[in-house]
């Protein structure tokens, strides 16, 4: 269905670039966190790997809760957009970067990614303030 000349668009450019901007922050707050953790802990370097890609989970939850709430619908298909906008930017940098190949690390970063996006956009839907449990 055409739109109007003047009418305005459903699409809300605002959310995007905020959720965008909340995404980054908590993943960046996530491995400074885990950076620490494994300063003084002196873990083995071996599991950075794992703790980045929580970290990067963390951040696709948060910014799919963001864009859920913000929308108020719709919280499976921006959980997908999310976890597939994520994937598909990590995935082009890490080839851009490392130049590797695709492995089974890349399956899982693609689960991983996807599920945290997906529960971070239902949960955000169906938040409510007037429901209080304990």
């Amino acid at each position: 269905m055409k739109k109007a000349k003047g009418e305005k668009s459903d699409f809300k450019y605002k959310v995007v670039i905020i959720s965008i901007a909340v995404g980054l922050a908590v993943t960046a707050f996530c491995v400074l966190l885990a950076s620490i953790v494994m300063y003084f802990t002196e873990m083995n370097s071996d599991y950075a790997t794992v703790l980045a890609t929580a970290c990067v989970g963390a951040g696709c939850f948060a910014a799919a809760f963001y864009a859920a709430v913000s929308v108020k619908s719709k919280g499976f298909l921006i959980g997908l957009i999310v976890g597939f906008s994520a994937f598909a930017a990590i995935t082009l940098i890490s080839f851009t970067v490392c130049k590797g190949n695709i492995g089974i690390n890349t399956l899982f970063h693609f689960i991983i990614f996807t599920l945290a996006s997906l529960i971070g956009g239902i949960t955000g839907v169906n938040k409510s303030v007037n429901k209080k449990y304990i």
